[in-house]
């Protein structure tokens, strides 16, 4: 089989057969989540004399990263293309609820022509964006104040994925004697606009949701706003006599949380840090914590004192359960003192996302070797190893008696030391209670798909990937013939990128021009450089190894690729037949009339 890729043309040396695959395209190159791709190719039969049957196992292959999201047949039926014809192929695809990131189309042609098998692969990239909306918060989202005061809130509007629309703000619910403004009616997000309630002193007190509502693009988001308007005191303050006067009373309270869009992931614990400040001159004995919107999640502490003017801090600690299902989900924290009467609140977004992070195998092997027990930790990536780590160090026999007695203090691991990339986990024997301290250092991990804040979050600091991978391949070459070798150099990183890569070939392969080149790489883009080589007519055929290095970031990186040198053709010698076979005819023809010539004159003489 004859084999290319990249739009290289694929050619069968020994006979006219030739294709070749181009102009591979996703269009449009920006879509949104949810909307449809249109992906093309062209084909092309650059022989002269043979059909090109297209079969029907060609395909687009849709990747995010190195992972395989999709495929698509391009034909029901194999396709066959005159001698120098082409084809277009082309496939539509919804991108349904897949994430928004970069992804890459692959075409992948497989076809025949005069019984010799072609295949040839390229690539294009297309990204697909967030869906286009929009949300809006308060800050704050409650209030309370006797007949005769006033409060105030901001409404924030936000923008998500490529939403430029117009929002238009309104509100509803408002109760009667409370007059309402709001100082921006509509705008494209983000901006803001302040909310203005006046309440008159003809005011009912209780509480009254009011809801504001954004109205956009045919979408309508709306959030409330709790206000609370207080019953008046009998008599005014000052007439109170001061020995009757309640102790004073703090007026407001500020709970903070940053950022108010929060994404996780299923069975990962989290933990966010809350601030809440009391900005009166007056301090707080009691505050209540309490949210809603995650089950079994607990708020550390669950009730704060605030002394004047002072910031008190807690944390919302949660694990979704791995069955959560994906999409956003509104949390609602507040703050309730009950002697002053203040509730605020704070409500922030989740947006849960799939789990594809690697996981730390908790099985523990112990094996006892000599007066030393040697403990295996094996981190894995779904089914397949990582690295393996073994402490090869003393443990007591209380944590090794029963192998099943000894488990992990949770969460694993209590301490990292990321300056050393060393981790200590901690064995406690559930019989005796015995702890011990292990201590491992971790190494430096070729695979770029390690989602580093994920495992930090999950209990475990990795030390950064590569900066830069390499892969690299070879075409087959014959003794005495040029092949290309590529080079395809992938940035791991969110910034730009200088490479130098260096091809070092074995004995007997020569470079036909440079043998390092510098490639310069976007964030997260990818490039493909090829080198001219030449093997030698006296080298044998068989495989050789190479090797490529690549240079950037204060990092070298090297990979070894195979090099095939091939036997060559035989000598056609049945092609020789004919000529061979006309010789010899005319030779005897020649002989046979120069033999009649001499019988004529004879008979002339005679």
């Amino acid at each position: 089989m004859v084999e290319a890729q990249a739009g290289v043309i694929v050619r069968a040396d020994v006979i006219d057969v030739a294709m070749k695959l181009e102009n591979v395209s996703a269009v449009p190159s920006q879509v949104e989540a949810g909307k449809t791709v249109s992906f093309g190719c062209a084909v092309a039969n650059l022989s002269g004399t043979y059909y090109l049957t297209i079969g029907n196992t060609s395909r687009f292959e849709v990747y995010r990263g190195t992972t395989l999201v999709e495929t698509l047949r391009m034909l029901e039926s194999p396709l066959d293309v005159p001698p120098g014809g082409s084809a277009s192929l082309a496939k539509f695809w919804s991108t349904g609820t897949n994430p928004a990131g970069d992804y890459r189309v692959r075409a992948v042609i497989e076809a025949e022509s005069a019984g010799y098998p072609l295949t040839a692969w390229a690539e294009n990239t297309f990204t697909i964006l967030a869906a286009a909306d929009f949300y809006l918060y308060l800050d704050p989202s409650s209030g309370q104040a006797a007949p005769g005061g006033s409060l105030s809130s901001t409404v924030h509007v936000e923008a998500v994925g490529t939403f430029t629309g117009t929002v238009t703000l309104s509100l509803s619910g408002v109760p009667g004697g409370v007059t309402s403004s709001l100082s921006q009616a509509s705008g494209v997000p983000p901006f803001s606009s302040l909310l203005s309630l006046s309440i008159s002193a003809t005011a009912t007190p209780g509480t009254y949701p009011i809801t504001v509502r954004g109205t956009g693009d045919t979408r309508i988001r709306e959030n409330v706003y709790t206000l609370t308007v207080l019953p008046p005191e009998n008599l005014p303050p000052e007439n109170v006599p001061p020995e009757n006067r309640p102790p004073p009373k703090a007026t407001r309270m500020m709970l903070f949380l940053h950022p108010l869009l929060v994404e996780v992931v299923p069975g990962v614990p989290y933990s966010l840090r809350f601030g809440l400040y009391n900005p009166d001159n007056v301090g707080i004995e009691n505050v209540l914590l309490s949210q809603e919107g995650i089950e079994n999640a607990t708020l550390l502490p669950s009730r704060l004192a605030l002394p004047a003017l002072a910031k008190g801090l807690f944390t919302l600690n949660f694990t979704l359960p791995p069955e959560t299902p994906e999409g956003m989900r509104t949390v609602t924290v507040s703050a309730f003192a009950p002697y002053e009467n203040l509730l605020v609140s704070c409500a922030f977004y989740l947006r849960v996302k799939p789990d594809r992070r690697p996981w730390v195998n908790r099985a523990v092997e112990v094996n006892r070797l000599e007066n030393k027990t040697g403990v295996t930790l094996t981190l894995q990536n779904g089914d397949t190893p990582l690295f393996q780590v073994v402490i090869d160090e003393y443990i007591p026999p209380a944590l090794t008696d029963n192998l099943a007695e000894i488990e992990f203090e949770a969460p694993p691991p209590s301490r990292v030391y990321p300056e050393n990339r060393v981790v200590e986990w901690v064995l406690r024997s559930v019989r005796s209670g015995e702890r011990r301290t292990l201590r491992y250092w971790v190494p430096r991990l070729p695979s770029p798909e390690l989602d580093l804040p994920n495992w930090f979050l999950a209990g475990l600091t990795l030390p950064a990937a590569e900066p830069f991978g390499l892969t690299a391949r070879a075409e087959n070459f014959l003794p005495g013939e040029s092949a290309r070798v590529w080079v395809t150099v992938l940035n791991y990183t969110d910034d730009n990128l200088t490479v130098s890569v260096t091809l070092r070939l074995p004995d007997g392969f020569y470079f036909m021009g440079e043998g390092t080149k510098e490639v310069k790489l976007g964030p997260r883009e990818n490039a493909e450089i090829s080198f001219l080589c030449l093997a030698h007519k006296t080298v044998r055929p068989g495989t050789y190894r190479g090797r490529a290095a690549g240079t950037g970031a204060e990092r070298t990186i090297e990979t070894e690729f195979d090099l095939v040198v091939l036997a060559p053709p035989p000598f056609p010698w049945h092609l020789l037949l004919f000529p061979l076979l006309a010789g010899v005819a005319g030779a005897l023809l020649f002989i046979l009339l120069r033999r009649e010539r001499k019988r004529g004159r004879r008979r002339i003489r005679i």
